[in-house]
């Protein structure tokens, strides 16, 4: 529900850059309540390494069947978390952002509005900081990679944040 996903964003901005990011995140995540989405089953997941160009050309995604059955926060959400992902993860500029927006919105035959994308750009950026923060610090292999992870995603963070108030 938008308000669980206001409170994660939140509190990982506030763990991972202190009360000036939680306080921005929270003033742009500010009637995320109210916002009424379609909940369906995202990908979820757009990391970079999750896609594979096939000898033909063609981009295909892999690994997308289940992760909206994960045991995590995610779940199901409106099909905006993909394409704020997508954003994030290959850090599209505004304008590609906003043609990946139109043309999701068009092939779902139904509005995204670019308000939502943002919110959910917040929130995708916070979680997947919080969950690469949480595996380094269990202790897993590749520790450097999941610290380079986790300063990605925060960075992501703030620029999401930035965006959001500067249209704000």
């Amino acid at each position: 529900d938008p308000g669980e996903l206001r409170r994660m964003a939140v509190t990982n901005a506030g763990e991972l850059a202190g009360a000036d990011l939680a306080g921005r995140v929270d003033r742009c995540l500010a009637g995320f309540e109210r916002f009424a989405p379609r909940p369906v089953r995202i990908d979820g997941r757009l990391h970079p390494w999750e896609w594979r160009r096939t000898p033909d050309g063609a981009i295909v995604k892999t690994d997308a069947l289940d992760h909206a059955a994960a045991h995590d926060l995610v779940g199901c959400q409106d099909i905006a978390w993909d394409v704020a992902g997508a954003v994030v993860e290959l850090d599209l500029a505004p304008a590609a952002a906003e043609a990946l927006r139109r043309a999701v919105a068009e092939a779902a035959r139904r509005p995204i509005p670019a308000e939502a994308v943002a919110a959910y750009r917040l929130c995708y950026a916070a979680f997947q900081a919080g969950l690469w923060r949480m595996t380094g610090e269990a202790g897993a292999d590749g520790a450097p990679r999941t610290a380079a992870l986790v300063e990605r995603y925060r960075a992501a963070l703030h620029r999401a944040a930035d965006a959001a108030l500067a249209v704000a």
